[in-house]
């Protein structure tokens, strides 16, 4: 098997990421049914649910076709096959670990041998270990399809697996196994007659009767009715014939043992590493976790569930290590002496208890668990005097020390993930849950995965039946109101988080307090320096000791996050910090120095982004060159967004347009042009509130670029004008040349050559004038060589072409010699130089990757294919990999023409139903903006049907006779 669809997709062992959601969806969709048609309106029900886009058809063959390229890449065999009615991936199913769990069971009910079933069975079931089919849908559509699958297919294997057990003596792996299965059907008849029948093979039979209340419980609440009769005969028979083996365990301290919670959820990783480390006799586990993440909830879940391995019981203590008043390891002594059997009169002095409670343990079977300890050395006491025995030990912080000095077994605890925490709120909210899976979701990511916030907004919600749940998620959102959810002062989330805050140093709290005023939880130390008004190596020092105190994490070597709830913690205590004020203009000044150094380095132009007025001691990131900045600009893309709302928002307005006009070009190259536009907008809004009309200027410039990207040329056109009349009444010549040059642009794209080249003209000799700008220059004369080629002049181009890569190079424009070498590429492929074409689209591929610009990417990848097709008939592999980069960056019309050109590559090659596939996708993406295309298109598309199903078209059959004829020479660019 090298496929895995039974959690998260899997390719050759590792998780398959080559594409979006939706198309990984619909690819395990196909292979859940492999081999067989699925229908176009069950995938788009998969997808959409009821909620599906006005353009589902076109949509999901979008998503088809990406799906398609980047899973036949790669599993080498595959395909995913178009009919009329809808999709089919044709593939071994036995390299599928769904089929080949079905195939076990298959196996298994071809022979009598229960020892053989049993294997083969434990065998299947072991493939679901990973997770379950369609993991990553959350539809109600995919929901039924899972929960089809376990209910129909999953269960009855255990069952069988069960049964094929108990017959030949395993018991033990029956009630290992049954509690998780159960979890999936708690009102599973069948499952509860096994563990019943497990339980009195292992000699506790005590047990069955409260397990058999309990079941019978909820199922009655559940069904309204009581279970079948054949499950109460089948308890009155082992009650009253089965043997007690094993006594029940003494009450020593049991009583202390807090109750095990009705909702525990996950954690199975935990708990067999628990099961693992326990085994020895002197068994020493650390767990660690902050404030609110379940260690104690996990320790009483594992050790009443396995006190049976302790027949002598559980030394409890909840040490209260962060509470005003510590447990002194003396008085613990003194407890378990009186719990072992010690009066209390007779208990010795503090020097004699741990000697003495180490000779009683000495004799029995049981475990000691210390929750709760501050530290190591809280505990140290207590360790040695229990050594002879298994001890697990919990505390906020990591019990490192313990690690080195006692060989403990460390176990970190970490936030449920999103599917668990929905699963802890439906344990305890039911039905309400499933009534609105979209709000449900909503009230988990509130959470962060922390199971004390889940089971606070729980009871929150749980407490107002009437109100919906997407009003109580409003509500809980509304002024931190999640903090204090729970209710009682002493029992609300906020007083939770808070004791590991207040029992912070000084410095370490300041730090915590003021990293509140960043506007997102995730951050660089550099930037937590500039918050903390400190060098870089002090606030380190400070990040540690709240790493340590599980108050921060740390994601990569530079970058550091704090759970959601505890920066929505921070961010109150920094609201009422003296220091507020002065540690967020901090801030603000780190990312626009910031910005401005990394966008210096990543756009080698001539006009530089004005300096901020006034000065600052902070110390912005440094960037040794422009791919670093540019991977910055990428890391910090969503912080940098925050900070300029959040500078807009406080008035900050000199600080918005400088970040605005930082950020605009290298967040437009790298694919997020809403987020430069925002930008763009908010600089506008700011420079015009400051009076500062180059700032306006500039914005007014970027916004019309993106504009023009968009294909908006008419809004573009006009905010250029904007632009260049702001920089006419300040006499600003290099705004007026660059705002001249983008207007000509869009005049040359219009036909209005005349016009065009009189602008390119007067913004040459702005540029030149302006004490020569090399950047600039050359980006007029690649215009130059545009326009030439557009009035038939291919010589005058390639001289325009080349003196703008000469100054490109010159002064170390990898990026703009990129686009002109595009652009060479492009010359010669309409010369039928395709040779030429080829190696110029080559050279310029990794100059564009090197400055990440996927769009020149996409242009170049596109032209290769052209070259290619006219060279040697290929193409394919540059064309649909154009098409995937347009898809990644929203660009339908790129999109379309790199399937034009793959459907003529497909055609080349006589692979005629896929030209029609990608034809019909292009007709699809340009039917709305461009009809005659669309018409021209879909005249391919018959074209391609045809001569797939071995007919030749006729041209008379058709009023529009090029509609039939595919196209046989490169498109225009």
């Amino acid at each position: 098997m090298d496929i895995r669809i039974l959690g998260p997709i899997r390719l050759h062992g590792r998780v398959w990421t080559a594409t979006h959601l939706k198309p990984r969806s619909l690819v395990a969709l196909l292979l859940i049914n492999a081999n067989r048609q699925v229908s176009r309106d069950r995938m788009i029900e998969y997808l959409w649910d009821d909620d599906c886009p006005a353009e589902a058809r076109q949509t999901l063959a979008i998503y088809i076709s990406r799906a398609k390229r980047a899973f036949e890449r790669a599993i080498a065999g595959a395909r995913i096959l178009s009919t009329r009615t809808g999709y089919s991936l044709e593939i071994d199913a036995d390299r599928v670990d769904y089929h080949r769990f079905r195939a076990l069971v298959a196996e298994s009910e071809t022979t009598d041998d229960q020892a053989e079933v049993a294997q083969l069975l434990e065998n299947a079931v072991a493939l679901w270990e990973g997770g379950h089919p369609l993991g990553e849908s959350k539809t109600s559509y995919a929901k039924v399809v899972r929960d089809t699958l376990i209910g129909g297919e999953l269960i009855p294997a255990y069952r069988a697996l069960f049964d094929a057990k108990l017959a030949i003596g395993d018991h033990e792996y029956v009630l290992r196994e049954s509690p998780g299965v159960r979890e999936e059907r708690p009102h599973d008849e069948h499952l509860a007659g096994q563990y019943m029948r497990a339980l009195h093979a292992a000699g506790r039979t005590r047990d069955i009767p409260d397990f058999h209340r309990a079941f019978v419980q909820r199922y009655t609440a559940e069904h309204h009715r009581e279970p079948e009769s054949t499950l109460r005969k089948l308890h009155d028979d082992l009650v009253a014939n089965g043997p007690q083996v094993v006594d029940a365990p003494t009450g020593l301290a049991l009583a202390d043992l807090p109750r095990d919670t009705p909702y525990f959820i996950g954690r199975e990783d935990a708990l067999r590493r628990l099961d693992e480390a326990t085994a020895r006799p002197d068994a020493l586990v650390a767990i660690d976790g902050p404030s609110g993440i379940g260690k104690s909830t996990l320790i009483v879940h594992w050790a009443r569930a396995r006190y049976d391995r302790f027949p002598d019981g559980v030394l409890y203590k909840d040490l209260q290590g962060y509470s005003a008043a510590p447990l002194a390891s003396d008085d613990v002594l003194a407890d378990f002496l009186v719990r072992l059997g010690t009066p209390r009169a007779e208990v010795p002095l503090a020097a004699e208890r741990g000697e003495m409670v180490q000779q009683l343990i000495s004799r029995k079977r049981l475990i000691v668990v210390l929750d709760n300890v501050s530290d190591a050395e809280h505990a140290r006491v207590l360790l040695a005097a229990t050594r002879l025995c298994p001890v697990i030990i919990s505390s906020r912080l990591p019990l490192t020390s313990l690690v080195r000095s006692e060989n403990a077994y460390p176990i970190s605890l970490h936030p449920l993930d999103d599917e668990q925490g929905r699963a802890l709120l439906g344990t305890r909210l039911g039905a309400r849950i499933a009534e609105d899976p979209e709000a449900a979701a909503k009230l988990a990511a509130l959470t962060g995965g922390l199971p004390l916030a889940l089971l606070i907004v729980g009871e929150y919600v749980a407490a107002r039946p009437s109100v919906r749940l997407p009003d109580l998620v409003t509500q809980l959102r509304e002024a931190n109101r999640i903090l204090d959810a729970g209710g009682a002062e002493d029992s609300s989330l906020r007083s939770a988080l808070l004791c590991s805050v207040t029992c912070l140093a000084p410095a370490e709290r300041r730090l915590f307090d003021l990293l509140g005023v960043h506007p997102l939880a995730r951050f660089s130390r550099s930037a937590a320096a500039a918050i903390n008004g400190t060098d870089l190596v002090s606030t380190t020092h400070a990040i540690d000791r709240l790493i340590g105190a599980r108050l921060l994490s740390q994601e990569d070597p530079d970058r550091y996050r704090m759970h959601d709830l505890l920066h929505m913690l921070a961010t109150e205590r920094a609201a009422a910090h003296a220091e507020h004020d002065q540690a967020q203009r901090r801030m603000v000044d780190w990312y626009v120095l910031s910005a401005n150094a990394a966008r210096h380095q990543t756009t080698p132009d001539d006009n530089d982004v004005p300096e901020l007025e006034v000065p600052t001691s902070v110390v912005p990131a440094h960037f040794p060159d422009g791919e670093t900045a540019l991977s910055w600009f990428l890391e910090e893309r969503l912080n940098l967004m925050e900070v300029i709302r959040l500078a807009a928002r406080t008035g900050m307005s000199a600080h918005v347009w400088r970040l605005s006009g930082a950020i605009y070009e290298p967040i437009r190259r790298l694919g997020f042009l809403p987020d430069a536009m925002a930008a763009s907008r908010l600089g506008i809004s700011a420079a015009e509130a400051a009076g500062d009309v180059e700032g306006q200027a500039g914005s007014i410039n970027n916004l019309g670029r993106i504009f023009e990207i968009l294909r908006d040329d008419t809004e573009a056109t006009r905010q250029y004008e904007r632009a260049h009349d702001l920089f006419v009444s300040i006499g600003h010549v290099y705004g007026q040349a660059a705002c001249r040059h983008n207007i000509a642009t869009l005049a040359m794209k219009g036909g209005r050559y005349g016009e065009a080249d009189a602008h390119f003209r007067r913004s040459l000799a702005l540029f030149e004038r302006d004490e020569g700008k090399p950047w600039a220059i050359a980006k007029v004369h690649h215009r130059l060589g545009d326009m030439s080629i557009h009035l038939g002049n291919p010589d005058e181009a390639g001289v325009q072409y080349h003196l703008a890569l000469g100054l490109a190079k010159h002064i170390g424009d990898t990026g703009g010699a990129a686009t002109t070498v595009t652009a060479l590429a492009r010359l010669h492929l309409g010369t039928g130089q395709f040779a030429t074409a080829v190696d110029y689209g080559t050279s310029a591929l990794p100059m564009h990757e090197q400055v990440r610009n996927r769009a020149g990417t996409a242009a170049t990848l596109l032209v290769l294919a052209e070259a290619r097709l006219g060279l040697e008939g290929g193409g394919t592999v540059e064309a649909e990999a154009a098409a995937s980069v347009y898809q990644d960056l929203h660009d339908q019309h790129g999109r379309a023409d790199a399937l034009e050109v793959l459907g003529r590559c497909h055609s080349s090659a006589g692979a005629h139903e896929r030209a029609a596939a990608v034809w019909q996708e292009c007709a699809e993406l340009v039917a709305s903006v461009d009809e005659a295309r669309a018409r021209r298109v879909s005249g391919w598309v018959r074209a391609a049907q045809a001569r797939s199903a071995g007919v030749v078209p006729d041209p008379r059959a058709s009023t529009h006779l090029d509609d039939t004829a595919e196209p046989t020479r490169p498109l225009p660019r």
